[in-house]
């Protein structure tokens, strides 16, 4: 998918052309810009060169959980983001339970780092409101089976971190206990 041409054509249900459209450019973190959208077809800005997932340190992958609480973060308990676009998925949530805009599929897959450590969050087909600790739960599996050093504690201590710090989101971290 990542070539030698200007721009890389996806094919799009819908979803991720919405996406890109209309909440990439309120995100906290970079995506690949949206060049042009058609019937079916997107065209988003060609990334680097990626760095291959063997390549990537434990830091790099507590940068992940960093740039997953920015995605969260943005949208964090917004319920008028689901009466705004009703395109986007409502997971069915306990009311005791946070809701966020999710990835769907977040993972070390799903984030583009060039060779000089800047990142990007690709592939937004899946994107939903939904609950944020159980992303965040699949991303700490996903990252300790890239590099088994990686605790799901520190995982989960970058992830508050930024929520606390960066976005001022009063959180309990007992509820983030994965």
């Amino acid at each position: 998918m990542w070539g030698a041409t200007a721009a890389v054509t996806k094919d799009d249900r819908g979803r991720e052309g919405l996406f890109y459209d209309r909440l990439a450019p309120q995100l906290l973190c970079r995506t690949p810009r949206l060049l042009s959208r058609e019937p079916g077809r997107i065209y988003l800005e060609r990334l680097p060169t990626p760095r291959p997932l063997d390549a990537w340190t434990p830091a790099d992958l507590l940068s992940g959980a960093r740039m997953l609480a920015l995605v969260h973060g943005r949208f964090w308990g917004l319920s008028a983001l689901a009466e705004e676009h009703t395109w986007l998925p409502l997971d069915a949530l306990p009311r005791s339970r946070p809701v966020a805009l999710c990835h769907g599929d977040f993972g070390p897959g799903h984030l583009h780092m060039a060779e000089d450590g800047t990142k990007w969050v690709i592939s937004w087909g899946r994107c939903h409101l939904g609950d944020p600790r159980s992303e965040l739960s699949a991303y700490a599996r996903r990252a300790a089976r890239v590099r088994p050093r990686v605790t799901v504690d520190a995982i989960v201590a970058s992830y508050l971190d930024v929520l606390r710090d960066r976005l001022d989101i009063d959180v309990d971290p007992s509820v983030f206990r994965l």
